[in-house]
């Protein structure tokens, strides 16, 4: 079996990352990591954004945590492999408050027991909950092992390190009263810390940073020393495989490109205890692995192991069947089916609604074809018994040709309003492009517009607006004098389309005849606004990486150039070239200004006094 943690930093910022990008979903990338059990930390997810891509994986089982107090912070979650492993328990937090809340879905098919015994009674309530409301822990009983995954507090500031110390202490204690009660622990994932001097790049720069006599002095190690073999019962898996290996960092400052000389830091462990030191096999920093500013680390169980003549087995098939803890995602009510959302309120109302309607047409449809064929059969019935008079006869015929007469005439007076309209649009637009070549004549210098206006050459094959509207009206005066019914809606809507097909075929044509300068006015343009070009170090002569000033001051903003070689102590590394973006020259601001005016009055005065 194959165990691995990753501060991912982001779980879904991941994906947008080299070699993660070409999969199209999380179950490639999880499929990609080969690992029966895998820890993510720092996934900066809350419940609420989480959606089902993330949360109901092909083949695997999530369990989450997340901040209580804000989000984009912390958060952490395991996925299990349901062919190989299934944990028969599992909580949210470390000391196990948050699991006394009720689940999240209610179901006799959910477990919600503890994991061991608990330690709430000996801190109070607020400690507890202030520690665990950052989703920094899940815990899954496994059986064999409970299984810990952390993502520990960063120091990020000197009134944070009480809250780190407080979380170790608490973290310990859950530990130590599972062995107390007879269990194994593993605790996987990021711990914030580097334990000795050879997990460190630069332990003297760490030294100097915190104010310290030695590096052993710091308050986080002193605790992890003595949580350690040979001082304590857990194990570091890592130095138990690599006691004496240099260089085995799991994090590098990404803002200063530190990953490509393995300049960094070991935060990532995989600690386990005394009594399962005999199931593993390897464990190794797979610092091959990209797309975070830490790296995965792995190890390896032994699926069965001999004692003497008696075979063990890491799990039995039994695990399998297990019921799924209440923490699993696919538990919620929104991924199990059990919410109803605003959608279903209509669906079904809907769908009702849409039969009715479908049967009522039908209805009216069948009762207005009886109804036709009953009109029918009696003007049939009528005209063969050859009771209408032959007055009547000649009248209808008479009104039939009158309202035909006047719907022409309404016709032919719409064609010609429309003529007219039209005719005074294109006069309003050719008059508005005369003035505007007037006043561009007018003043010799070249104007901004005049990179943009389009060609006055318009070729032959585009229709002119005149001849458009003269076609449109002979069409339908043939129409007419052939004897053809139509009606004014008609007309109407064959005129408008016609009118917008005439400006349509404008812009093509102007388009087609300015499409020989586009070329040399976008050239222009782009050696107008030609960037300067990034220039190379002295030292190395390769081109330099471009930064910003973010320290709050007089050059706030600015742009500079630095080598662009990731920082070390060889000579290989980056050289002590700089260079602003915009010149060399400063831009005082008036204090400074005063300060430096002042400064060379007292330099001048100070040589006259010493002439």
């Amino acid at each position: 079996m194959r165990i691995i943690t990753w501060n991912v930093n982001g779980i879904r910022s991941i994906i947008n990352y080299y070699p993660w990008n070409k999969h199209k979903d999380y179950k490639q990338v999880l499929d990609a990591l080969n690992a029966d059990i895998i820890c993510f930390q720092e996934t900066k997810i809350t419940l609420d954004k989480l959606d089902s891509s993330l949360a109901i994986i092909p083949g695997y089982d999530a369990y989450f945590s997340s901040s209580r107090g804000k989000g984009g912070y912390a958060g952490v979650v395991t996925y299990v492999k349901i062919s190989t492993i299934r944990p028969v328990a599992a909580e949210e937090g470390i000391s196990g408050i948050l699991n006394e809340v009720s689940a999240n879905a209610k179901s006799k098919n959910i477990k919600t027991e503890g994991i061991g015994p608990s330690i709430t009674s000996e801190f109070t309530t607020e400690e507890l909950l202030e520690i665990d409301s950052e989703g920094r822990c899940v815990i899954l009983d496994f059986e064999i092992f409970v299984l810990f995954n952390v993502y520990c507090v960063h120091e990020s500031s000197q009134e944070r390190l009480p809250y780190k110390l407080r979380f170790y202490n608490i973290l310990q204690r859950r530990a130590e009263a599972l062995f107390n009660s007879g269990r194994q622990v593993i605790i996987i994932g990021d711990l914030n810390l580097t334990h000795q001097k050879i997990d460190h790049c630069d332990p003297q720069k760490s030294i100097k940073d915190h104010g310290l006599e030695s590096f052993d002095d710091h308050p986080a190690r002193k605790w992890f020393d003595s949580w350690i073999s040979p001082n304590g019962p857990m194990i570091d898996l890592c130095r138990k495989f690599h006691p004496d290996e240099e260089g085995m960092f799991t994090c590098w400052n990404t803002l200063i490109n530190a990953r490509p000389i393995n300049y960094g830091t070991r935060l990532d462990y995989i600690l386990v205890g005394e009594g399962l030191i005999k199931w593993f096999k390897s464990c190794n920093v797979e610092q091959d692995i990209m797309g975070s500013d830490h790296c995965p680390v792995s190890c390896e169980l032994f699926d069965e192991i001999y004692e003497g003549d008696n075979r063990l087995l890491l799990f039995n098939e039994s695990t399998l069947t297990t019921i799924t803890p209440k923490l699993c995602a696919k538990n919620l009510a929104r991924f199990s089916g059990n919410q109803q959302t605003l959608n279903r309120f209509f669906i079904k109302q809907e769908s009702k609604e849409r039969d009715k309607d479908t049967q009522e047409k039908k209805s009216e449809d069948s009762k207005t074809s009886n109804d036709n064929i009953v009109e029918i059969s009696s003007k049939i019935e009528t005209l063969s018994s050859g009771t209408i008079p032959s007055n009547n006869i000649s009248e209808g015929l008479k009104e039939q040709s009158e309202t035909k007469r006047k719907a022409s005439q309404a016709s032919i007076r719409q064609v010609q309003k429309a003529k007219m309209n039209s005719s005074k649009f294109i006069k309003e637009k050719s008059n508005k492009s005369q003035t505007k070549s007037k006043l561009s004549s007018s003043t010799n210098q070249a104007s901004l517009m005049s990179f943009f206006q389009k060609s006055q050459d318009i070729s032959d094959t585009c229709t002119s607006p005149g001849k458009k509207v003269e076609e449109v009206t002979e069409s339908i005066d043939s129409q007419r004098l052939q004897g053809k019914d139509m009606d004014s809606q008609n007309i109407s809507d064959s005129f408008e389309g016609s009118l917008e097909d005439m400006l349509n075929n404008i812009d093509e044509c102007t388009e087609v005849s300015s499409s020989n300068n586009k070329k040399d006015i976008q050239s222009q343009w782009n050696a107008l606004f030609k960037p300067r070009p990034i220039p190379n170090c002295i030292e190395h002569g390769e081109p330099c990486k471009e930064y910003t000033v973010n320290k709050p001051g007089i050059n706030q903003g600015r742009r500079f150039y630095l080598c662009s070689r990731p920082v070390g102590n060889s000579q290989e590394n980056r050289c002590d070239y700089f260079e602003w973006a915009n010149g060399n020259k400063l831009k005082f601001s008036k204090s400074v200004k005063r300060y430096s005016s002042q400064k060379q009055d007292n330099g001048s005065n100070k040589k006259k006094r010493d002439s």
